[in-house]
């Protein structure tokens, strides 16, 4: 993204992808650390937005926390396989494991 796309007012969505298999720092005792991977849908804006999956990130994903419920747990099952789009609620939070 460029510095005008990060001030742009209508911008007001992002993913983040954390690769649990690319944690770097290790364990107390020197072994590798590995974690699932999640790939967190952050909405600010007031109306829905579509969210596209990617395909090469994490396979199959599961939602495991959506915001828009009273307790945080997955409203449904939604579509959430390589390259599927997601919706997600304005003002709300998605976390999505992999399954792989």
């Amino acid at each position: 993204m460029t510095s005008e796309d990060w001030r742009a007012s209508y911008a007001r969505s992002v993913a983040v992808f954390l690769n649990g298999a690319a944690i770097t720092e290790p364990d107390p005792r020197g072994d590798p650390v590995t974690d699932s991977t999640f790939l967190l849908l952050f909405n600010a804006g007031a109306d829905p937005i579509t969210f596209t999956l990617p395909d090469r990130l994490g396979g199959d994903w599961e939602v495991v926390i959506d915001t828009t419920t009273p307790d945080g747990a997955p409203a449904d099952d939604a579509d959430v396989t390589p390259k599927a789009k997601l919706e997600v609620a304005g003002r709300a939070v998605m976390v999505l494991m992999s399954r792989t």
